[in-house]
């Protein structure tokens, strides 16, 4: 069984408490199968107001369908609250009427295919139990089972009736992909077109560290971890949502390194919020802004600036300008706070600096942020939450994980990719760290800091000398693929007319591309080499053009505003900093030689632009380059995929390579591995505590 549940929250509400941790430790007892789904809290809203109402406990199973219970501890023996009851009732035609939208639920008017019961538990209420048409009442726990053998299904739930209320429930369905028209035919079933709809048409849910990250709503610092495609923007998107249903009147700003992902995040949040809303978003109050902005797009730090009557500093293509503009903001102003929240997504590629100004922005310091330090294009310094935020002026730590992890979940790790193959994982992963270069270039701390990442250590502790080998589980790249066979093609050029070659090459598999039913938006090309990406994509483009085919091409506008990573029937031309949060199902990574010369292989820098390339696909991976830097890459390459699905090495002397810090609190790092036991096991709540909090010192 899985639980959704803000555990702080739960321990305030002693009938709920009662009866969930009755029904965790009875589970099996209870016949609640495995993919059975327990929530509890679950905001709903009204249809005409947004005024907020909660569903206290859900529970969704395939042996009993829907089950909605409240519960009270305040009923006297004598009486019911008839206006309790009432707003019961509300909140079940609340869900009701989600449900009745949907063509896979809906029976007829009105009415749902499924099981949907009312349950209401009162624990303090000694006299009979009264009779309502449609809720069943109880106030004794060992009277639940007789409860359930009356509504069990004759028929388990089919799992697409049982994904499609999950999907509702969770506001997941925002998730749901907007399906293009490709035309397939019974003919195509082997076509790419066919391949990517079958992927595009599964129904996608929040797997429980996702509705942990997403729903939790801290008066603190949060940071949310993890790698390339494990959901970090949607779980921040889904946040700003949920905080603008629960106090429409909150202040938020949400903020990016990439102008792009202005389009991605506005999207999301709306179709999270119209998941329990008539109406948009009240965008007075969310404030989209990028970190840096300009002339044409406004920013945090821009605004700010102007805000205090200051220049705002301008790009001069010194890496550290940004973080030193912002340190030079904040020693001349004292910052007032205007949000209630302050989100920023994509971190890892922002200095120190900006993350002062933006927990001075948010009141109380409610700041959340996602990172993922393997995407650290930028080469800023792997964080340490403590340097990164400094401390107050008595000295203290402004932010101090260690210390606030026992009261609030403040530093989630997602340990699952859902958007790339595994073995494009495999790839990235390899070539980011350098483990089959000449020498490693970088490597993480320790065995944990591998589980953090959602990787198995079969050999090895991270000790010099040990021969390590490393696998990443199933059940943590658990995108399902069909035509698993070519998704990744890897061609080099001689130097002579190897640029022509290459672009046409490009050009060319593109269009078998188009003809194999995908669109020219599914469809990304993305250059590596940054002294050459202007005349790769304007040639390629070009090429494009000339057979018919429009391209977006980023590094082209003129209009600073126009940041629309996507166009409908335009192929993105595109550069690895202008990719950054954005995906495609076919990607070409051209000029991969433009960083695998033999002074640039090694640089940190260039390696997580690598991985942060490759991770931009969602399905097919073209490689593409020219000369002995290309073949330096092929080498690296066959090295990998010949081990694959194993990483093999020998760890080697610490100071030859880049450490990068875990930065994980002893606490936080047991509550995550915790997570994942209770996740695999179905662990109780005592079991749960007894794990995080056997050692208070710890």
């Amino acid at each position: 069984m899985n639980f959704f549940i803000n555990e702080i929250e739960l321990q305030k509400d002693s009938a709920c408490k009662l009866l969930i941790d009755y029904i965790k430790t009875n589970e099996n007892y209870l016949d609640f199968g495995d993919c059975a789904c327990l929530y509890y809290n679950l905001p709903l809203y009204k249809e005409n107001s947004l005024s907020a109402s909660n569903a206290k406990i859900l529970i969704l199973s395939k042996e009993y369908g829907l089950i909605l219970f409240d519960t009270d501890d305040a009923y006297n023996a004598e009486t019911f609250d008839s206006e309790k009851i009432d707003i019961f009732d509300q909140t079940y035609s609340q869900l009701l009427s989600r449900f009745i939208k949907s063509p896979i639920l809906r029976k007829g008017r009105g009415l749902v295919n499924f099981s949907f019961e009312q349950l209401l538990f009162v624990p303090n209420y000694k006299n009979d139990l009264p009779k309502r048409d449609g809720v069943y009442f109880f106030n004794e726990l060992n009277s639940l089972k007789d409860i359930l053998n009356s509504i069990k299904l004759e028929n388990n739930l089919q799992l697409e009736t049982f994904n499609e209320i999950r999907a509702i429930i969770e506001g997941s369905k925002a998730l749901s992909t907007d399906l293009r028209n490709r035309n397939i035919e019974e003919k195509d079933t082997s076509s790419k077109g066919y391949c990517l709809q079958k992927i595009e048409t599964k129904i996608k849910n929040f797997d429980e560290e996702q509705n942990i990250a997403a729903n939790i709503i801290v008066n603190g610092p949060q940071r949310i971890r993890g790698l390339a495609g494990s959901g970090k923007t949607i779980v921040l998107a889904k946040k700003v949502a949920t905080i603008h249903l629960q106090n429409p009147s909150a202040k938020i700003l949400f903020t990016f390194f990439t102008k792009s992902l202005y389009d991605i995040s506005k999207k999301l949040i709306t179709k999270f919020y119209r998941q329990n809303s008539d109406i948009d978003p009240n965008w007075d109050n969310i404030h989209i802004m990028h970190s840096w902005g300009g002339n044409f797009v406004p920013g945090v730090y821009s605004s700010q600036c102007k805000k205090y009557g200051l220049s705002p500093k301008k790009y001069n293509g010194k890496k550290t300008t940004f973080g030193l503009a912002c340190k030079e903001l904040i020693e001349k102003v004292d910052i007032e706070a205007e949000y209630d929240y302050v989100v920023m997504d994509e971190a890892q590629d922002f200095d120190r600096y900006f993350y002062r100004l933006c927990y001075k922005l948010a009141k109380g310091g409610k700041l959340v942020w996602g990172y993922d330090q393997c995407q650290n294009i930028m080469d800023t310094d792997i964080q340490d939450t403590k340097i990164t935020f400094g401390k107050d002026s008595q000295g203290k730590f402004l932010v101090d994980f260690d210390e606030s992890s026992t009261k609030i979940e403040n530093d989630i790790i997602l340990h699952k990719c859902y958007r790339n193959p595994d073995k494009i994982i495999f790839l990235a992963f390899a070539l980011g760290l350098g483990i089959y270069n000449d020498r490693i270039i970088q490597m993480l701390e320790n065995n944990s800091h591998w589980e953090d990442l959602g990787f198995e250590v079969l050999e090895g502790r991270s000790n010099v000398g040990d021969k390590m080998q490393i696998k990443r589980p199933p059940q943590n790249s658990p995108l399902e693929i069909p035509n698993t066979e070519n998704i990744i093609n890897l061609k080099t050029f001689n130097e002579e007319h190897g640029f022509e070659e290459e672009c046409k090459y490009v050009v060319e598999r593109i269009k078998k591309d188009i003809d194999s039913k995908l669109c020219p938006e599914d469809i990304m090309v993305l250059s590596l080499d940054d002294k050459n990406s202007k005349a790769y994509l304007d040639t390629i483009s070009a090429l494009l053009l000339k057979n018919g085919i429009k391209c977006n091409n980023m590094l082209s506008k003129s209009d600073y505003s126009d940041i629309h990573f996507y166009v409908d029937n335009n192929v993105t031309l595109t550069t690895v900093y202008k990719a950054k949060g954005n995906e495609a199902a076919s990607v070409y990574i051209v000029g991969i030689d433009g960083i695998f010369k033999e002074d640039k292989k090694d640089l940190i820098s260039n390696r997580n632009k690598i991985f942060t390339a490759l991770t931009r696909t969602k399905y097919w991976l073209t490689i593409t380059g020219i000369g002995q830097a290309a073949d330096n890459f092929k080498k690296e390459y066959l090295k990998i995929l010949s081990d694959y699905p194993y990483l093999n090495f020998t760890m080697p002397d610490k100071s030859t390579f880049k450490n990068m810090q875990r930065d994980l609190s002893n606490k936080n790092s047991k509550l995550n591995k915790v997570r994942q036991l209770v996740m695999d096991l179905g662990l109780s709540p005592e079991e749960l505590k007894e794990q995080i909090y056997e050692d208070k010192d710890t």
